[in-house]
């Protein structure tokens, strides 16, 4: 998008997933520029630690499930 690489995008939702380990500790500032740059362009950003993804996997797809429903306007389950 742009100038910007999404982990994940799912284009039907405008909904990017992004996945973020130790190096973005020091990266907020440029993150949030980034995330309001594509909010501006419509795409919802959501973020998961590396952790969360592999030691919370169900809740995190859970997660990204609601968000895309919640964008789609379909009643969540």
């Amino acid at each position: 998008m742009g100038s910007y690489v999404l982990d994940f995008y799912c284009p039907a939702a405008r909904l990017g997933i992004e996945v973020d380990g130790p190096d973005h500790l020091d990266r907020e500032d440029r993150d949030e520029a980034r995330s309001k740059w594509l909010e501006g362009q419509g795409i919802e950003v959501i973020r998961f630690w590396n952790h969360e993804v592999s030691g919370e996997l169900e809740a995190v797809l859970q997660a990204i499930l609601d968000r895309v429903e919640a964008r789609l306007g379909k009643r969540q389950s």
